[in-house]
């Protein structure tokens, strides 16, 4: 009967020993079982040469403690395989003899050749030294060019941890106060160049596919696209040296990271969306109500550390029910569109045009000196809809009023926005296309 013994030495691990409740309930049934359907039962010790490879000497120690503990109540043998090169030091000559105290029988395999007299057990156990010597025992790996069992059980290790480090770029922002923010693509893009150089022993890049066209590569060079769902998002690119190729495993590898990376990218470009979605308005594509408080909140608060001030204006489209009504709502959205444009094109860089919905527009500028320079843009809004729209053969013109507020450092973005929209309507009073300044409140 075969077990992983990584995953199952995994199982009864707390912080780095092994737990003798949790080993019987792991292995001690397993075992249980075996002896109960075949009578004697041989147990090759590979979890005890897993932990030895990893120099968790004392954790092996306690392991083989514990099974023998087992033996005492299961009918069953139990074969472990030590490479001797996990005691090539000097110092490890006390541990070498504590490992043998543990062993009824100790056999030298390390020179095991099939045509030596000796009997099927020492047989096994010395397939299985060998085996371990050659896969497991990561010095000997690393002595020995990576041996493929050791590769394969460092690339599934990469990547797991490079899943785990996906699974934080897609983690939502609401997790409670004080919780992490995700991380982001690019931070995964860089732990994944890492991991590739460190599997592969070889330089890795990522090249975006918005940087165009791929420079011609040296000839040694491992090119891989990272794609999903028919979109390239780009390339990795794999430097080896000239004497060294990849065999398949390390393919698979590379490919299984190119994969982790594309669905990253998938999944950014999906939470982008989403946010744009969620902030700006489906028609216009300018901010919304919610992005345009979240930048006044934001403008407010950088307040504190200046003198500066922040003005909001309010902005109404005069008789526009009366002209969506008579040509149309198709007409209608092309006319707002068409003023969300000139109203964009009417601002200063950095300030917000958003709309709150129907024919309803917010303007948002975060550095002005006082309220003649408020008034002076609400001006510069009003003459940029002076223009006459052709919308459907038909010639329209468009009027405006506009209410504006400022807003100091302590002030509240609803309460701003509220004094805008009170200022806009004393502006109609005063006929069309005109701007009202809002009267604070007497203190």
């Amino acid at each position: 009967m075969a077990i992983d013994a990584a995953e199952t030495l995994a199982s009864f691990m707390r912080d780095g020993r092994p737990d003798r409740l949790r080993f019987r309930e792991v292995v001690g049934r397993l075992v249980e079982r075996a002896v109960a359907e075949h009578g004697k039962v041989h147990v090759f010790g590979e979890m005890l040469a897993l932990l030895w490879a990893r120099g968790n000497i004392t954790a092996a120690i306690e392991l083989e403690d514990f099974w023998n503990e087992l033996a005492n109540s299961c009918d069953f043998a139990l074969f472990c395989a030590y490479p001797m090169a996990s005691f090539d030091r000097e110092a490890d000559t006390v541990a070498f003899q504590e490992v043998c105290q543990l062993h009824s029988t100790v056999l030298p395999t390390e020179s095991f050749s099939k045509l030596s007299d000796t009997d099927e057990q020492a047989r096994a156990v010395a397939i299985l030294q060998q085996e371990a010597t050659a896969g497991i025992n990561e010095r000997v790996a690393l002595r020995r060019e990576q041996h493929e069992l050791q590769d394969a059980l460092g690339r599934t290790a990469a990547l797991r941890h490079l899943m785990t480090e996906f699974m934080a770029t897609v983690a939502h922002d609401d997790r409670g106060p004080g919780s992490p923010r995700p991380r982001n693509v690019e931070t995964l893009q860089k732990t994944a160049l890492r991991t590739v150089h460190r599997m592969l022993r070889a330089p890795c890049a990522f090249t975006p596919a918005e940087a165009g066209t791929l420079e011609a590569a040296p000839p040694a060079t491992v090119t891989l696209p990272v794609t999903a769902d028919g979109t390239v998002f780009g390339h990795l690119r794999l430097q080896l040296p000239a004497d060294r190729q990849l065999d398949q495993g390390h393919h698979e590898f590379l490919e299984a990271v190119a994969a982790v990376l594309a669905a990253a990218h998938r999944h950014a470009c999906t939470r982008r969306r989403l946010e744009l979605q969620a902030l700006h308005d489906p028609l216009t594509g300018l901010p919304n109500r919610t992005l345009l408080l979240d930048r006044l909140g934001n403008a407010l608060r950088q307040r504190e550390r200046t003198a500066e001030r922040v003005a909001v204006l309010f902005a109404d489209l005069n008789g526009f029910k009366r002209i969506n009504d008579s040509l149309g709502h198709s007409a209608g959205d092309e006319i707002l569109t068409v003023v969300a444009q000139r109203l964009q094109n009417a601002v200063r860089p950095g300030d917000t045009v958003a709309r709150l919905g129907g024919d309803e527009f917010v303007i948002l500028s975060e550095v002005v000196r006082d309220e003649i320079d408020a008034l002076a843009m609400a001006e510069r809004l009003l003459a940029a809809l002076t223009a006459p729209l052709h919308v459907g053969g038909h010639e329209i013109f468009v009027t405006a009023s506009i209410g504006v507020t400022i807003g100091r450092a302590g002030d509240q973005p609803l309460a701003l926005l509220h004094d805008a929209d009170r200022a806009m309507y004393r502006s109609k009073s005063a006929g069309p296309h005109q701007c009202e300044l809002f009267q604070e409140r007497p203190s």
